[in-house]
């Protein structure tokens, strides 16, 4: 049997000392106690080498590529130098010389230099696989259930009711969901937003159910981890939940942050006081809110399925109390696991561009700026002309809002940028037009079938064209 003391007072300088008395008071645990020792026990005292190197090697992980040691009971990661002098410096093992005195020696410093030490090249984040995978150390947890057939009643009856009619968008969404747990470290290239003007209407709910097959694995997150400096938030992740993110005052910004999030295959974890590492980005996203403008989402964006929940009345309480129960439940959860696992998803292609819906269109539209609204209408208020420069799209726009300089935010790259945003494009293939033997660069801002015929048009014919309609409008 083997035995660990308990070890001496915490003494700053104990780590730097090459011996120990031996200690007073001693605990006794045999090989298959030192597996279960808690994260938090105090230091010990190994009675040989031996028995220190079998308890570091099965509680800890030196990581090489990123020079880090991961505790394996919690995954915590520690700076070796921190490990070695604070953490677990004050950690010793008996040492019997040749005359069979004893002493006391640093066990972390040894399990650390050591060759026997347990060791891997990099971390990854695999969920699913084994603890130690194509050479490398694997952060994943287990999942928070277990598979198992069940009632899905409570689970049905919410989402016929948040989806009314809308079979479509039920299968898109509940498709969304089952995938990535029918191919575990599924990284979908589309994030959901749920919107209903009604508060406590059951998407929370709803969510909260899918959060408890995840586990450890899943997060839920509000407006300030988007903007810290920090991301601890994003360590080991496949399912994160975005309460009530708005994006804060500057939208635009927010929304390129989470595209990254989003379609990154990579996460710099960035925790305050410890190392940072890189591991696989698997997570997927779901954002809830009750505001109909959550965050900026442009014209031609593919990430984004947003789904508004047409209820302006929630269901009797008695329904939700029913489904708190369900989903607290180990069996309501481990059934609605099996139902998500069986859930066909044969036409489901987590890499395409998300289906349109009416919130999304709304949504566009919210954050058009006045300028884009007035450029996206000007082949319908101006159809006789359909080339223009930018500066003079520049011109009319303050003339038409009545603006002067002064006055107007918007400038030459304002309008260049709209109209890029809108997808209009530029006349010759981008390359200068000679118009009355002046070169300039001409956009065409004209219905889609007469777009066609412009941007197919020579240099001589542009020029006519633009000439033509200048006039037209003067006329």
């Amino acid at each position: 049997m083997s035995t660990q003391t308990a070890a001496p007072a915490n003494n700053p300088a104990a780590a730097a000392q090459p011996a120990r008395k031996p200690p007073k008071a001693r605990t006794s645990l045999n090989s298959a106690t030192v597996q279960a020792v808690p994260v938090a026990d105090l230091p010990l005292t190994f009675q040989n080498w031996d028995e220190a190197l079998d308890f570091f090697n099965k509680k800890f992980c030196y990581v090489r590529t990123t020079d880090v040691v991961v505790r394996l009971s919690d995954l915590e990661v520690f700076n070796p130098d921190r490990f070695v002098k604070r953490q677990y410096g004050n950690w010793f093992y008996k040492e019997i010389n040749k005359d069979g005195e004893a002493s006391y020696r640093p066990a972390v410093r040894k399990w650390l230099g050591s060759k026997q030490r347990n060791e891997r090249d990099r971390m990854t984040f695999a969920p699913g696989e084994p603890r130690y995978y194509q050479g490398a150390l694997n952060r994943w947890r287990q999942s928070g259930s277990q598979p198992k057939p069940g009632d899905v009643t409570p689970w049905n009856e919410l989402l016929d009711f948040l989806f009314p009619d809308a079979a479509e968008q039920r299968k898109y969404f509940e498709q969304w969901l089952a995938y990535p747990l029918q191919h575990l470290g599924a990284k979908l290239k589309t994030a959901a937003v749920l919107y209903s003007r009604v508060q406590g209407i059951g998407k929370n709910i709803l969510v909260e159910a899918v959060e408890k097959i995840y586990g450890n694995n899943a997060v839920e997150i509000g407006e300030s981890q988007l903007h810290g400096d920090f991301n601890a938030w994003q360590k080991d992740r496949q399912f994160v939940v975005g309460d009530e993110v708005q994006g804060g005052g500057d939208k635009r910004k927010v929304i390129e942050r989470l595209k990254t999030f989003i379609t990154s295959p990579v996460v710099e974890i960035n925790q305050k006081y410890q190392p940072q590492f890189s591991i696989p980005n698997v997570a997927n996203f779901i954002f809830l809110s009750n505001n109909p403008d959550p965050f900026y989402i442009a014209d031609e964006d593919r990430r984004f399925w947003a789904w508004e929940i047409p209820q302006d009345k929630a269901l009797p309480d008695e329904f939700y109390r029913k489904f708190h129960d369900w989903k607290d439940s180990a069996d309501g959860i481990a059934a609605l696991h099996h139902h998500l696992r069986q859930v066909d998803t044969s036409d489901f292609n987590p890499d395409a561009k998300a289906p349109m819906t009416e919130l999304k269109r709304e949504m566009i539209e919210i954050g058009r700026t006045e300028l884009e609204r007035w450029l996206r209408d000007l082949p319908e208020q101006r159809p006789q002309q359909t080339l223009y420069t930018a500066r003079g799209l520049l011109s009319f726009w303050r003339d038409e809002n009545q603006l002067n300089k002064s006055k107007s935010l918007a400038g030459e790259a304002a309008v260049l940028q709209a109209l890029k945003k809108l997808n209009f494009k530029q006349a010759n293939g981008g390359k200068q037009v000679k118009v009355n033997g002046k070169p300039i660069r001409l956009w065409v801002v004209a219905k889609p079938e007469e777009a066609q015929r412009l941007l197919s048009m020579e240099p001589s014919e542009l020029a006519e064209e633009y000439v033509d309609g200048a006039s037209a409008l003067n006329r």
